[in-house]
């Protein structure tokens, strides 16, 4: 399948959400949909927001073209998007992703809602539609299953970076996240994680927050592994035993999520390609 060149409308870039202006590249649908769907695009948490941002847009403009409005928006500390980082809090992001799709809905006229979370911003999807009721999929763009082993993998990364640097700290992913619940916050390669954020979201698990889900749900891989890692297929197995239909794909890439500023904005032409025809399927 080949991206469409075609360039979206796009809306003004802020919006509010609980009084604070939020920027978000909204591309209107340029064609009649089956359905009027809109589709609204989570980021992934801190410095993982910078690397997923290019192709959360390409995908938003890909879903336009196909004639789904869409939204890829930054929440409240994060990117372009006003408020203090300090004062982040899962439930805040949620309730940003909310206010997102009431802005779809209201600009497109949408009577339904599809939700697309990339890392981190997959915990944030599922429980947005949980709380929608115009909620009719989901997709979810290598999940975080749970907050603890996320953010033992997001430090991991970071720490990663900081000897690829030549520089070594000692203290292992663990130490450092219990170092954070003593001292508040920690900064690792420039990027803090606060205490206030991490105990609210280390208790986070997918399953959960899916536990009344069965609608149609996207799940993509991207590792470089070539089968479903054992999370991702139990997942797939859990929605499918309730009767959701659940679809898979791999994308054998390796974005680097921890590395914002060592390389090129990632993309992925198949991701984008694959996910516009789900989306084209499940409309």
């Amino acid at each position: 399948m080949r991206l469409h060149a075609e360039n979206c409308a796009i809306g003004p870039r802020f919006f509010e959400s609980y009084g604070r202006p939020l920027y978000g590249l909204y591309c209107e649908a340029s064609r009649s949909p089956k359905k009027p769907t809109g589709v609204v695009i989570c980021h992934s948490f801190g410095p993982e927001q910078a690397v997923g941002s290019h192709v959360l847009a390409m995908v938003a403009r890909q879903a336009a073209s196909i004639g789904f409005s869409a939204l890829a928006y930054h929440s409240r500390g994060h990117g372009d998007s006003a408020g203090d980082f300090a004062d982040v809090t899962f439930e805040s992001m949620v309730q940003d992703a909310l206010c997102a799709a009431d802005q779809v809905t209201a600009r497109s006229g949408a009577t339904q809602i599809i939700w697309l979370g990339l890392r981190f911003g997959s915990l944030v999807a599922a429980a947005a539609a949980a709380r929608y009721s115009s909620t009719s999929a989901v997709a979810l763009w290598e999940p975080a299953h749970t907050g603890e082993d996320y953010f033992l993998d997001l430090v991991r990364g970071l720490l990663f970076s900081e000897v690829a640097r030549g520089k070594r700290s000692g203290v292992t992913a663990k130490q450092l996240l219990e170092q954070i619940t003593i001292e508040g916050r920690v900064d690792i390669h420039g990027s803090y994680i606060h205490k206030k954020f991490l105990t609210d979201a280390q208790k986070l698990r997918l399953a959960d927050l899916l536990a009344g889900w069965r609608g149609a749900t996207l799940i993509a891989q991207i590792q470089t592994r070539m089968k479903l890692s054992p999370r991702n297929h139990a997942l797939q197995s859990e929605l499918e035993q309730r009767g959701a239909k659940v679809s898979t794909m791999m994308i054998r890439e390796e974005p680097g999520w921890q590395f914002p500023m060592w390389r090129q904005p990632w993309t992925s032409t198949d991701l984008i390609a694959r996910t516009t025809a789900w989306l084209d399927a499940v409309a």
